[in-house]
């Protein structure tokens, strides 16, 4: 069943992933400019983390959500350089697995 942006099957609800390009650069745009303010001297650190939709939803329904893992790569991808990414991504995707 699906409400609004709610996809409710049995007793789980998984919130539906509608990324888009602006919304993707504008977050990449955004970190980077606080790298640049903050200087060199100073790390910073980003981690894009997937909702449970990424991993939880059934094959037969991906194509009612956008994927994330796309969207986390395209944040990665227009960040300055200097901006140290965190790819928990692929460090949750096995876990996800062994537990579902």
């Amino acid at each position: 069943e699906q409400s609004g942006s709610i996809i409710t099957l049995g007793d789980k609800a998984f919130e539906i992933f509608n990324g888009n390009q602006t919304g993707t650069q504008k977050y990449s745009e955004t970190i980077s400019k606080h790298k640049e303010e903050l200087g060199e001297d100073i790390d910073v650190y980003n981690m894009v983390i997937p909702t449970h939709v990424e991993f939880g939803l059934p094959k037969e329904y991906k194509d009612m959500s956008k994927s994330q893992k796309s969207s986390i790569d395209n944040i990665y991808k227009g960040m300055d350089k200097d901006v140290k990414t965190v790819d928990i991504y692929n460090k949750l995707k096995p876990l996800i697995a062994i537990s579902n």
